[in-house]
């Protein structure tokens, strides 16, 4: 099978960096090491996803464009796992394709449920008005999907060029929240998409508000935070900045557990 793993590390240029505070990016070295040993580990392609074919970041967004890009980008394949470089996978996770069922899989995101709600509610104009099922909300940085997806990210390209200017507005004027996250989920129910959610065993968003940051200090290993301990990728995301602070955990982590990728 021709899994494989677009890894989206794509470096903003400098009004990026500035405007949404990424740093230098070098915190995406330390997803990339991990993902490339988990890939050699798991006969899976890995596909760095290092450039656009639009050049402007801040009308166009990254976020967005890997999902316009992808399918041209990768060239033949069966299965991709579409990852950000905010995430980081455990050495010993298992083969995440060989759970799919032929579905589209992700991760839950309700870390936030507030931010979650403003952001459905805020696009559903743009929706009529759909009634959308919260308990279905993925995530858009860790997305499994099939050949047979193609036509619904077409679709999804589609509808994004065609309603280019309104979800502008919605990301930078009127609802700061989402950006490619709520089109995305909106379509994925509206078109009666097979999907399959992951255990949070596989992943969990922000995970200083679930404490997993912590460790167990009763018991004989004080020193290995949760997180590393339980889940099988570690998505460093909804801190306050997008640059320092994830630099400064994520080299934490390597430091940590970077003697099992050898």
């Amino acid at each position: 099978m021709k899994n494989v793993l677009f890894w989206c590390g794509v470096e903003g240029n400098q009004s990026v960096r500035e405007k949404y505070k990424y740093g230098d990016f070098s915190w995406m070295d330390y997803s990339k090491k991990t993902w490339e040993y988990w890939c050699n580990k798991n006969n899976v392609k890995f596909v760095h996803y290092n450039k656009t074919k639009l050049d402007d970041h801040i009308k166009y967004k990254i976020n967005w464009q890997r999902w316009l890009d992808v399918v041209n980008f990768v060239g033949d394949f069966d299965q991709i796992l579409c990852v950000d470089a905010s995430i980081m996978v455990k050495w010993d996770a298992p083969n995440f394709f060989n759970e799919s069922e032929n579905k589209l899989c992700g991760l839950i995101g309700n870390e936030n449920l507030k931010w979650v709600y403003e952001s459905i509610e805020g696009y559903k104009p743009l929706f009529n008005n759909f009634e959308f099922d919260y308990s279905k909300h993925f995530l858009a940085g860790f997305l499994l999907f099939n050949k047979n997806h193609i036509p619904f990210f077409n679709n999804l390209s589609s509808f994004y060029f065609k309603n280019h200017e309104t979800i502008l507005k919605f990301e930078d004027l009127l609802i700061k929240k989402g950006r490619d996250q709520p089109v995305l989920n909106y379509l994925l129910q509206i078109n009666s998409i097979d999907t399959k959610p992951f255990p949070i065993s596989y992943g969990a968003n922000h995970m200083w508000r679930r404490n997993m940051l912590e460790s167990n200090k009763f018991s004989n290993d004080t020193a290995t935070p949760f997180f590393i301990k339980y889940l099988n990728t570690w998505i460093f995301s909804g801190f306050p900045d997008r640059g320092e602070t994830r630099t400064n955990l994520m080299k934490q982590t390597w430091d940590l557990v970077k003697h099992n990728y050898e």
